[in-house]
């Protein structure tokens, strides 16, 4: 398995000055990652487990305007899709889950980009936009 000195992104927001990255940090950072979730969807990968602790940093660095390349890892729950696909089953970590897989519908590339969109709420403020203690408590406020 390849090292990624850099760690996740999870730990780079909680130990950032403000908890969050600024709007250009965020930028470059996003950037990054939608590039590797693309080339998972181009090639038919469904990662269905988006989060902040399944994103590393291949090296460590010490100015954020300018991170390393990103690595996406823990493809446990992924699948392999097409077009026809009827993906289901609840999957995912409860707060990055989208509404379509609580909801047991059938789903695919989707899923993804929702988890990618907290995944940016999470980078730019610091914090979830759907908390809860419980996860039927989180995934009410989802849905």
């Amino acid at each position: 398995m390849e090292h990624c000195g850099g760690g996740d992104l999870y730990t780079k927001i909680a130990t950032s000055k403000d908890k969050r990255f600024s709007e250009p940090v965020a930028r470059e950072v996003f950037k990054k990652l939608l590039g590797a979730v693309n080339h998972c969807h181009i090639n038919n990968i469904l990662h269905r487990d988006l989060k902040p602790e399944n994103i590393m940093f291949s090296t460590e660095f010490s100015d954020l305007d300018k991170p390393t390349e990103l690595k996406i890892i823990d493809f446990g729950l992924g699948k392999q899709f097409d077009k026809d696909s009827n993906i289901s089953g609840v999957v995912g970590t409860s707060y990055y889950v989208a509404p379509e897989v609580l909801e047991r519908k059938t789903y695919g590339a989707s899923c993804d980009c929702w988890s990618l969109g907290v995944i940016l709420y999470v980078i730019l403020s610091g914090h979830l936009p759907f908390p809860g203690r419980k996860h039927k408590e989180v995934f009410a406020k989802i849905k």
